[in-house]
């Protein structure tokens, strides 16, 4: 191998064969469990999960670098609850 130079092994960009097949499996399983119906009886089933999904599950969907200006002033109110 030339020094500083790549040889062999996938090309830029191609997907990860391991991860397409373990995120099949597991949208079939899902499928299988009874897919949104099934994870929507859950949520609703206890508090304690629909908070799981709403602080583990949901925020999977989101951009994970999010760029949003604005101020802070006033967060302490926000999250909590306290009166300026």
């Amino acid at each position: 191998m030339a020094l500083g130079k790549k040889t062999g092994g996938r090309r830029p960009g191609s997907p990860n064969k391991l991860s397409s097949d373990v995120r099949e499996a597991i949208l079939k399983v899902a499928s299988d469990l009874g897919g949104p119906d099934r994870l929507l009886a859950w949520a609703r089933e206890a508090p304690e999960n629909e908070r799981i999904f709403w602080a583990n599950i949901y925020p999977k969907l989101l951009p994970r670098d999010m760029n949003i200006g604005g101020s802070v002033s006033g967060l302490e109110s926000l999250i909590c609850g306290a009166d300026d």
